[in-house]
């Protein structure tokens, strides 16, 4: 009389442990796919991280640059503006030589 109710009892049973079973293999699978994701997540923080400092290296060796630019420029400018100088001399000491000195 309860036989057939325990069969089906113990079949639902089965089941629900093989559903169990799936469920937990699921689980796993899921719980790797996610540790997996998040060692990449935090590859590519470190990635951007290590960019970011990167970055910052470039700008200041940019910025020190453009300083030394305009040192240089300012040089070149003070430089330009002596020899400007010196060939004025050199011409008007050309100048007073040719008149002491007739050709």
């Amino acid at each position: 009389m309860f036989l057939p109710e325990i069969s089906s009892l113990q079949t639902q049973v089965t089941d629900l442990q093989t559903s169990l079973t799936a469920a937990e293999n699921a689980l796993h699978a899921a719980n790797r796919t996610t540790q997996v994701s998040q060692e990449r997540c935090l590859d590519i923080l470190e990635d951007l991280h290590s960019a970011s400092i990167h970055i910052a290296d470039l700008e200041s060796r940019a910025a020190m640059e453009a300083i030394e630019k305009d040192s240089l420029l300012q040089e070149v400018s003070h430089l330009k503006d002596q020899v400007s100088r010196l060939q004025s001399g050199v011409e008007q000491i050309t100048q007073i030589a040719r008149g002491l000195i007739p050709l």
